[in-house]
């Protein structure tokens, strides 16, 4: 495998990280990084719109103390993977279920080189979705954990009809455009440490920020109208199946504002192996929450992962 680079000049504590590209299935480049831990099994951290490995270092590097490997990767059309239009900061994909070559040469990666089973996910915001379409049709995951899961975006006044207006601007070949509203910076540019709806922490809302500003080829900013489409279709697909046959953990905030929360919830109420936390005065991103809050809901994964 050829060696893909990692930014160490934007994460907080040094690390020993193997990174890759990878080639998928459809020829796409992505990059995936490993951390090598013990033999308690593999976690596959699959991360949200947007996002990418380095955002996670510190995560990673808290999960491997606990004896875990730990593998992330870039989705297509973020972080250093391949990105697909004229402007690179469109959050695109042509295919929702394109995520899937992803992780599936992701975790064909790890099998090769023996990384130690069983396998856990620990997935946010779009990687939950990604993750439970996962579990549905090839469940190779001991257990999973959700934090904010993208199963159905916040009904906004806007999302709504956005089914409807997302259908007819592809039709009308907009599919490539910014959805209405939406700018090409990274929210992380247009919302402020007070007023985001990530997370209550304003220092590690600066500190995203910051590496952001020190790498802008990391930036995605607003989703496509096709994006937009894709991910509506996926999550009305997922909520109409039978729950999924797998253990899992849900964890949200209960000032979450970005993914229905109702939904959610109502989803948990029919699953009979999942456990639904609710944590106090948090927001979307858990796992990049004040540290009380971040450490109580990582005490509850580990709890979960060694049961």
């Amino acid at each position: 495998m050829e060696k893909a680079p990692y930014l160490n000049e934007i994460v907080s504590d040094s690390t020993d990280v193997q990174v890759y590209w990878l080639l998928t299935k459809d020829k796409v480049r992505i990059r995936v990084a490993i951390w090598q831990g013990g033999e308690r099994g593999t976690i596959f951290i699959l991360t949200g719109r947007t996002e990418y490995i380095e955002k996670y270092e510190a995560i990673a590097n808290l999960f491997s103390k606990k004896g875990y490997n730990v593998v992330i990767n870039d989705w297509r059309g973020q972080g250093l993977s391949q990105r697909f239009l004229p402007n690179s900061n469109i959050g695109h994909v042509e295919k929702f279920s394109d995520y899937q070559l992803d992780l599936d040469e992701v975790i064909d990666t790890a099998v090769n080189l023996e990384l130690p089973q069983p396998f856990f996910q620990v997935s946010h915001s779009m990687g939950g979705c990604i993750g439970l379409r996962t579990i549905h049709q090839k469940n190779v995951f001991k257990s999973s954990v959700f934090t904010g899961p993208m199963w159905k975006i916040h009904g906004k006044p806007l999302m709504l009809a956005a089914k409807y207006v997302s259908t007819l601007a592809v039709a009308l070949g907009l599919g490539k455009r910014l959805i209405i509203g939406a700018d090409e910076r990274n929210y992380l540019h247009l919302s402020t440490p007070e007023k985001n709806s990530l997370t209550t922490d304003p220092e590690t809302f600066l500190f995203l920020k910051s590496q952001i500003e020190t790498h802008p080829e990391l930036n995605v900013g607003g989703p496509s109208w096709h994006w937009l489409l894709e991910a509506i279709r996926e999550s009305d697909y997922l909520l109409s199946l039978p729950s999924p046959d797998a253990n899992a953990l849900v964890i949200l905030g209960t000032d979450e504002v970005l993914v229905d929360m109702n939904t959610i919830i109502s989803y948990c109420q029919d699953w009979s192996k999942v456990s639904l936390e609710i944590i106090p005065e948090t927001k979307h991103e858990i796992l990049m929450e004040s540290k009380v809050s971040r450490d109580y809901a990582l005490t509850q994964i580990y709890s979960f992962l060694e049961s």
